[in-house]
């Protein structure tokens, strides 16, 4: 039934008794039965049009409803209803019914009445708008972090500082039993930025690649030896991963008797860049790269926005290519080498060469900045947001809790010293065997032990980005080969945790 005051004239006794309680006779409710049915089929048609009544809706507001329920309200003793006699109501209801018109002329159909779904340019610029906040609030705790940090003297990335702070907060709040209020603050102020981070992670990483052309050169012999570190070492990693994971669960089983629980992959898909960003992002290029022509700048506003464009448009494209094309020319290698050839167009169309124009892609020095301190600066950000993919991923890691840490320490103590010995070993330089220090740490990270540890952040970007294509690359073939199913070594991703290094047949989170 309907929730309105006319449902009172139903003629019921225990009604009557509520009714006459408030001053109304039950007599008068068993006389008037038939126009109070005929004021409710009113009163539900207008409450069915009021969800979509407009200025020149043909129904008095103040008539029908207002009437019924200043004639059928709650009176005390001292007060009479409005009408004492039925024949007043039926009149009422009568002039009401004529002084208005008919009612199928303006009942719209059905679908009229549901309400409009927000159109996408509202919900794109709610969704900017939450992105924008989100990152705003990232940025701020990784600022504090330094501060703080520089004030203790304490010479530590921010952060990763950051990011073990937010998950032991996290992590404490949800063992207090307010796990509730977690999911809620993530869900409201983090997960927009998250996933905004995590959608465009590989874009951050690109400007220390770009910069590889200005990085100082290496010797022949360097060279080659890092190129047998990044291929021994990934054969070493992933088969000590792989005989220490198989190990551990097979000791879990022997010690308690029961069988690990499977861990189920979640692959995430995500959907390639529309034609509409790709054509804005080509017009952007071209109207900055004339203004910069004209102002003969590589370090005007237009030269930056150029080169901020011309780095997303060309990982746009190397993500739109096809599969078979991807798996040779990853959208990083494309997103390098598109931007250091816009960057040569820029110089050579401005006048200034190659060597200024790539200098200003990416400023290190305080003050200044180019298209790329943009993208750079969202790499500490990024970093930050593993807190939230652990806290994710809790339930998972508990589940295999011995083979995941036990196979993230040996892992990490082969990777670590044995890349140490082999440096060693090969005689290599000072400046070289920094390089290959991080290179099993997922790029953001390694980004930031390379600037602790003072290497090239330039080269040790290449190290880390080769190790991880080739991991992308012939990891899962490798493993099947070596008939290695266990879903620890095959599908999880240790990448957010620190100094958790990524089993390297996993694509990494910038690789995806």
């Amino acid at each position: 039934m309907f929730n309105d005051p006319v449902l009172c004239l139903f003629p019921s006794p225990r009604r009557g008794a509520l009714l006459a309680r408030q001053g109304l006779h039950s007599s008068l409710l068993y006389r008037t039965a038939p126009i109070a049915n005929l004021i409710r089929r009113i009163t539900f048609l207008r409450s069915i049009m009021s969800t979509f009544m407009t200025k020149s809706c043909f129904i008095n507001a103040a008539a029908i409803p207002t009437t019924a329920c200043r004639l059928f309200s709650s009176t005390t003793s001292h007060q009479r209803p409005a009408f004492s006699t039925g024949i007043s109501i039926r009149r009422h209801a009568r002039s009401t019914i004529r002084t208005s018109p008919p009612l199928h002329r303006h009942i719209p159909h059905a679908s009229a009445t549901q309400a409009t779904p927000p159109s996408q340019s509202a919900t794109l610029v709610r969704t900017v708008i939450s992105q924008v906040v989100s990152l705003s609030i990232l940025v701020n705790i990784q600022a504090f972090v330094a501060a703080r940090l520089a004030a203790l003297g304490i010479t530590f990335p921010a952060p990763l500082a950051a990011m073990l702070l937010i998950f032991f907060v996290l992590s404490l709040t949800r063992y207090l039993g307010h796990s509730q209020t977690v999911d809620w603050a993530c869900m409201h102020y983090f997960t927009p930025g998250v996933a905004f981070l995590s959608r465009w992670l590989a874009v951050f990483f690109v400007p220390n690649l770009v910069m590889l052309p200005l990085a100082p050169q290496l010797p022949a012999a360097d060279l080659a030896k890092i190129a047998f570190i990044i291929v021994a070492g990934f054969f070493t990693s992933l088969f000590s991963s792989a005989v220490t994971c198989s190990f551990l669960r097979f000791a879990v089983r022997k010690t308690t008797g029961r069988t690990p629980p499977k861990v189920i992959s979640q692959t995430v898909t995500s959907t390639p860049p529309s034609n509409m960003l790709i054509g804005s992002l080509a017009a952007i290029i071209a109207l900055t790269l004339a203004f910069s022509v004209r102002a003969a700048s590589v370090t005007c506003l237009p030269a930056k926005i150029f080169a901020l464009s011309a780095t997303v448009l060309t990982f746009c494209i190397g993500q739109r290519l096809p599969r078979q094309l991807k798996a040779v020319f990853h959208p990083l290698i494309t997103c390098t080498a598109g931007t250091i050839g816009l960057m040569a167009l820029l110089g050579s169309a401005t006048g200034l060469g190659f060597t200024t124009a790539l200098s200003s892609y990416y400023i290190r020095t305080a003050g200044a900045w180019g298209g790329g301190n943009v993208l750079a600066t969202l790499l500490g950000p990024a970093v930050i947001t593993f807190a939230f993919t652990m806290d994710a991923q809790r339930k998972l890691a508990l589940a295999r809790v011995v083979e995941v840490v036990g196979t993230t320490l040996a892992a990490t103590l082969t990777a670590l010293f044995g890349t140490a010995v082999a440096a060693r070993a090969l005689k290599m330089t000072g400046a070289s065997r920094l390089l290959v220090v991080p290179r099993t740490i997922t790029a953001p990270l390694a980004v930031a032990i390379a600037e602790l540890l003072g290497a090239n952040v330039g080269l040790s970007a290449s190290v880390v980005a080769l190790t991880g294509l080739l991991g992308a690359s012939i990891g899962a073939t490798v493993l099947s080969a070596a008939r290695v199913k266990d879903p620890v070594v095959r599908y999880w991703d240790p990448c957010p945790l620190p100094f958790w290094f990524r089993l390297l047949h996993k694509k990494s989170s910038w690789c995806e």
